[in-house]
């Protein structure tokens, strides 16, 4: 399966936060609302052999499902990920990570979903180091986005994820950063593609690992589960522009 976006918008990232503060020489890194780790294992494939051996890496997230596929990745890769630890952390309350420990702060697609953005960013700010690197990422736009809102022909008035208007352009994320207290702010636009070998795999994704659509699917209500996931399945199979999945992404970086 395949659920990566882009390499070159990943790679990006990573480049982006090199250049605020080298990877050689890194102090503390952590991945916040990490899901499965992409991020992470993209890292370790770009910088992983620049990196300080007692260098520490920190994946966290508050979805049972995002702590357990993240740790499924740390058990699966081998030596490189031995520096890897996987917490469950709400990103609006990094309780378990201290002031000013990480020199990077890596967060892909995550912070515009959360009830308080600005939550997030004022942690991020809080556990950075002076002159830091904070990078963060969000979608203008993007067509999985669109399918789980088909849950609201079963649910009209369940809260779904959308995209705040200020984390569409750049000019509204530089300045939601920028309220948050960062300094030498920057926004770029790229574009993503999120590729799935099988529309099992999207379906999955959508109604399996999502916390939105995990909260739609009550206990106890397995049929209702088995028919939402029936809909997004044949909704895909039938909407050939959503095939591969592929959106306009915002792309940020801050020094602390």
């Amino acid at each position: 399966m395949a659920t990566e976006t882009a390499v070159h918008t990943d790679d990006q990232m990573m480049q982006a936060a090199n250049d605020i503060w080298p990877f050689s020489r890194a102090t503390g890194i952590l991945d916040s609302g990490c899901g499965p780790a992409l991020l992470t294992k993209v890292l370790l494939r770009t910088h992983g052999k620049e990196l300080p051996q007692d260098t520490k890496i920190v994946c966290a997230d508050f979805a049972d499902a995002m702590v357990g596929a993240a740790q499924a990745n740390k058990d699966e890769g081998g030596k490189d990920w031995e520096r890897v630890s996987v917490i469950k952390q709400n990103a609006m309350d990094l309780n378990e990570v201290a002031d000013k420990s990480k020199s990077h702060v890596l967060a892909g697609f995550v912070y515009f979903m959360t009830p308080d953005p600005q939550k997030c960013l004022s942690e991020t700010l809080r556990v950075l180091k002076d002159g830091g690197a904070g990078v963060v990422s969000s979608w203008q736009d993007n067509e999985w986005m669109q399918l789980m809102m088909l849950v609201r022909r079963f649910r009209p008035n369940q809260e779904l994820p959308s995209v705040p208007p200020t984390w569409t352009t750049t000019e509204g994320v530089e300045g939601e950063l920028r309220k948050a207290g960062f300094k030498d702010v920057r926004a770029v636009e790229v574009k993503a593609e999120m590729a799935f070998e099988k529309i099992e795999d999207l379906v999955s994704l959508l109604v399996d690992k999502m916390p939105h659509m995990k909260q739609s699917k009550s206990r106890g209500r397995a049929r209702r589960s088995a028919v939402l996931s029936r809909f997004v399945t044949y909704t895909v199979a039938d909407a050939s522009q959503c095939w591969p999945i592929s959106a306009k992404v915002k792309f940020r970086s801050s020094g602390s």
